[in-house]
């Protein structure tokens, strides 16, 4: 059970606060003032940030992009939270057709990285990336900048200032502030990088594509 007080009724956590602030942060994304948003999340952890999206904005559809085991912590609670909703876990899907069906038919979708490929071009309002493309070594985090290239509209992510890739081989060393350290296309138009309310030495990124 997560520790918790109590505020006029209302239990708060700190999970419940740090999404909040990432809902605080993410709003300030240009495309999210749309009512039909398609948004994909990679690496969601346990879905905190895709619980508070989809509480605030009914008609969003929300794609999470994620490997096990946090995929299923993700379901278990989006599960939870939004019974009414249509939720397909869409790991057996092998053609574009039957993806698009299942993003048409549902509001929530699950999927692994390998099923990127299998949406059609510039699919996504959003592509976000919280907390996840600094775990990453160089050459996976281009393969998911180039899917962004050509599937989203906007990018949002967010990273430590500086991390080095603790299990690399290459022991890779990566810098917020450098694009080709994040495969950052030049095309891309800068809309914000700034630094995060919380954890301090966090930054906030987002480009239109």
């Amino acid at each position: 059970i997560d520790p918790f007080i109590e505020v006029e009724g209302v239990k708060v956590t700190l999970d419940k606060i740090l999404t909040l602030l990432k809902y605080r942060s993410v709003t300030s994304i240009p495309s999210f003032t749309k009512k039909d948003n398609i948004i994909i999340e990679v690496g969601a952890g346990q879905g905190g940030v895709a619980e508070v999206i989809l509480k605030n904005n009914e008609k969003f559809k929300y794609i999470i992009c994620d490997i096990p085991p946090s995929i299923f912590v993700s379901y278990l609670r989006l599960q939870k939270a939004f019974p009414q909703k249509k939720i397909s876990l869409c790991f057996d899907i092998k053609n574009k057709e039957d993806m698009m069906n299942e993003l048409s038919n549902n509001d929530i979708l699950f999927i692994f990285p390998h099923q990127l490929s299998l949406f059609e071009k510039k699919i996504f309002d959003i592509f976000m990336g919280i907390g996840c493309f600094h775990e990453m070594d160089k050459k996976t985090i281009k393969r998911y900048m180039d899917c962004v290239n050509t599937h989203s509209k906007f990018l949002y992510f967010d990273a430590w200032e500086v991390t080095k890739i603790p299990f690399s081989i290459k022991k890779n060393k990566l810098s917020a502030y450098s694009e080709s350290d994040y495969s950052i296309n030049k095309n891309w138009k800068k809309v914000f990088i700034r630094s995060a309310i919380y954890p301090s030495n966090f930054v906030e990124l987002c480009y239109e594509i």
